[in-house]
């Protein structure tokens, strides 16, 4: 295995002797790298290098996250171990030795929830393979429960660092197949797509581009011409930005902290048949009353403005349902005829939630559980509509905000949230209670089950 120094020439390395407190120089960065290239680790090192006249602490506190970024790459098998070492026995300049063992290839077959469904997914990963952090990537997913699917993709990832923060690209080839059964059509996409993600002080950025091939084949039984007259195959290319800024204590179940989306998606500008701007906003406020009770308060919202063509159904809205507004089968909420949901251009939801924690019972508990439960109340509201977008805005927002087509649903329940075992997750069982309701929704009475990530 080979070692790769950062610093000036090595020297014997004495016993570290010296208090916290003290302060120190680093002189030298020593990593066992197997086939990382130098100039790449040394986007991690660099800033141990830069200590000059700093205490003890502080060069502990910057190797133990040069550490975890290091491990975040995750082309290392276990953990990345590290030590500080004195060049010369009573000099204040020292040494850091980084030990990590790397790994080429690495496979599972795994399950996780994504935002509205369990999926399944079996992964085979090259790890590394031109020395700079590079992860290759086949997957094959299966979807159950809430939604129905399947997806097959390859994807190269690729990790910098830029001024010391995070900047990661993928590119990727995929084909998905969706069940979208609320509307008794099935969707197959093939595409390619480009992404760029990073950090600043507004949050977490996504940059992409998708170019994706659609088709769509209605059920056979289905006789609704708004269905049948979507069939066939369509072309979209689009460009897309999503920032997100989350500042919870918990992911999952939350006592504090707040959660801010913003998602655009330009459609048409490259080419494409399909021509429009689609936006999506999701808020979350978490307050805790009492060291067991918090309230949560959410808001979510989305506007999809076609130009020159009706939209397609690929691309409307759909919504209801165990995540978002109970009481409702999922996707059951807004246009529809028999049963079958047409979807929308323009929707919100508004919930609230009274969540009392049930476990663990010893309440000094921090928030990093891997397993809690809690008792909640909570209230749904929300609308969806298709409206022309040549209105103006007033008339518009009257539309969507018409106090006679809001649906609103009260219940009571049972969540579970795990970071671990079987995976990461969120699980309500519910009894939901409809409130107001139009003919054409596809409510859910009674018990309701969801699990997700994402939760109204």
């Amino acid at each position: 295995m080979k070692s790769k120094l950062f610093g000036s020439n090595p020297q014997r390395s004495g016993e570290l002797n010296i208090s916290e407190d003290k302060r120190v120089n680093v002189k030298r960065v020593r990593i066992n790298s197997g086939r990382t290239k130098g100039d790449f680790l040394a986007l991690f090192l660099g800033p141990l290098l830069d200590v000059v006249d700093s205490p003890l602490a502080d060069v502990i506190e910057l190797s133990e996250k040069v550490k975890n970024e290091l491990e975040a790459l995750g082309i290392y098998k276990g953990p990345v171990e590290w030590r500080v070492e004195q060049c010369d026995k009573g000099s204040s300049d020292v040494q850091i030795n980084f030990t990590a063992v790397e790994k080429l290839w690495d496979g599972r077959l795994a399950s996780h929830v994504g935002s509205s469904a369990w999926d399944v997914d079996l992964r085979l990963q090259c790890l590394n393979p031109l020395g700079r952090g590079e992860r290759l990537s086949l997957n094959a997913e299966r979807e159950f429960l809430q939604t129905r699917g399947n997806a097959f993709s390859a994807t190269f990832h690729k990790p910098t660092l830029h001024n010391y923060r995070h900047i990661d690209g993928e590119a990727s080839v995929f084909q998905r197949e969706n069940d979208c059964f609320w509307s008794r059509y099935v969707e197959t996409q093939r595409g390619m797509s480009t992404a760029i993600n990073f950090t600043s002080s507004l949050g977490r950025h996504t940059a992409a581009y998708e170019a994706v091939w659609r088709e769509i084949e209605p059920y056979k039984a289905v006789d609704l011409m708004e269905i049948r007259n979507e069939a066939g195959n369509t072309v979209k290319q689009s460009l897309r930005h999503s920032v997100t800024n989350d500042s919870r204590d918990n992911v999952l179940e939350p006592k504090r902290g707040s959660l801010v989306r913003f998602v655009t998606e330009v459609m048409g500008l490259l080419g494409g048949d399909t021509l429009g701007i689609k936006n999506q906003l999701d808020l979350e406020f978490n307050y805790s009353l009492l060291n067991d009770l918090v309230v949560t308060a959410g808001l979510q919202t989305g506007h999809l403005n076609s130009v020159g063509t009706r939209s397609s159904i690929a691309d409307r809205f759909f919504y209801g349902g165990p995540t978002t507004v109970r009481g409702f089968d999922l996707n059951g909420l807004g246009p529809g005829r028999r049963e079958v949901m047409l979807g929308g251009n323009l929707y919100y939801g508004m919930g609230v939630h009274a969540r009392y924690r049930l476990y663990p019972w010893r309440r000094e508990e921090q928030t990093d559980e891997t397993m809690c439960a809690s008792f909640h109340l909570f209230s749904t509201l929300g609308n969806l509509v298709n409206v022309d977008n040549r209105l103006g805005m007033t008339r518009t927002l009257s539309e969507l905000l018409d106090t006679k087509a809001t649906r609103l649903s009260l219940g009571f329940g049972v969540s579970l949230a795990t970071k671990g075992f079987p995976f990461p997750a969120r699980a309500e069982f519910n009894f939901a209670f409809p409130i107001k309701y139009q003919a054409q929704d596809n409510q859910r009475k009674g018990p309701q089950f969801g699990i997700g990530l994402n939760f109204l």
